[in-house]
């Protein structure tokens, strides 16, 4: 191609200038404008343009079909319209003919919204569907870890053969309804309801300043045979679900009343479940006996 006058192009018949519009026409796949560094360097495609306005477009990225326009990048300028730098990222995509529209921002502090053109944190999904983000792993497992400052894994949810939520940390793990803690696991691993701090003991405690400190158990059946229940079960194995026989004499199981004395929680009465001879095959023999503590005991 040579050059003639200010602004003409000529020689080539698939690179044309009209003296607004530079045009390549292409015969051919992978024909293109490029730019290649001849040694260690790097190249570069800038815009600049002088806008006044916040939120103008500086420069935009067109990609059509057959002269439709399906997609397109758009550089967008700041707020910021006295030192002008600042600016946004938009992509937009067409699901048909004239109906191109935003679909993902990314604001000059780096916030990016995904449906939304003012993400409100740093990476902000709107949708008019139920279903907002999906997370697909290429093996057995997918998983959405959290990690401290210094990239130091915390906790993640997800799955491998099972369906998982684990903080890795030697801290609770807290459940809220109405701005409110309402549940919370604690490092030792006691289920904590209504409360925030071990009060007995025990594995699994309901908490409550109020009148609902309860545990209860419903059944609806139309049978005769249909009760609610609520089981206490011992075995002598030493891992969780094994089976082995328990002996005479053995404490199956205990129902503890308890009140604070002041300083501490002490025990006022208990019933107490017992193996009462030698059991065998659907075969336990028990008893019931009731305690309770003298005054000054």
């Amino acid at each position: 191609a040579t050059v003639t006058g200010a602004n003409a192009l000529q020689g080539e018949n698939d690179l044309t200038f009209d003296g607004n519009t530079l045009t390549h026409t292409v015969a051919a796949n992978d024909h293109r404008i490029q730019t290649i560094a001849a040694g260690d360097h790097y190249t570069a495609f800038r815009f600049d343009s002088n806008r006044s306005g916040s939120n103008s477009a500086l420069a935009v990225l067109d990609f059509r079909w057959n002269g439709t326009t399906v997609a397109d990048i758009i550089c967008n300028t700041g707020v910021d319209t006295t030192n002008k730098d600042d600016g946004s990222l938009t992509f937009r995509t067409s699901a048909s003919a004239g109906g191109i529209a935003e679909v993902m921002r990314i604001t000059s502090t780096s916030r990016v919204g995904i449906g939304t053109s003012d993400p409100s944190s740093n990476l902000h999904i709107k949708t008019t569907t139920s279903e907002c983000l999906r997370l697909q792993g290429t093996a057995t497992s997918s998983f959405l870890r959290f990690t401290d400052a210094s990239n130091n894994s915390t906790g993640y949810l997800g799955h491998d053969t099972d369906f998982k939520i684990s903080n890795q940390r030697n801290t609770p793990m807290r459940f809220y309804t109405n701005n409110l803690e309402r549940m919370r696991i604690d490092s030792s691993g006691r289920l904590l309801v209504g409360g925030t701090a071990d009060s007995t003991g025990a594995l699994i405690q309901a908490q409550s300043t109020g009148g609902s400190a309860s545990v209860s158990a419903s059944r609806f059946s139309n049978t005769a045979d249909g009760p609610a229940r609520f089981y206490l079960f011992k075995s002598r194995g030493t891992s969780v679900g094994t089976q082995t026989i328990v002996q005479d004499g053995d404490d199956l199981g205990e129902v503890i009343f308890m009140g604070s004395d002041g300083t501490d929680v002490a025990q006022a009465a208990l019933i107490r479940t017992e193996v009462d001879g030698t059991p065998g095959n659907n075969d336990m023999p028990g008893r019931l006996s009731f305690h309770t503590t003298a005054d000054g005991a």
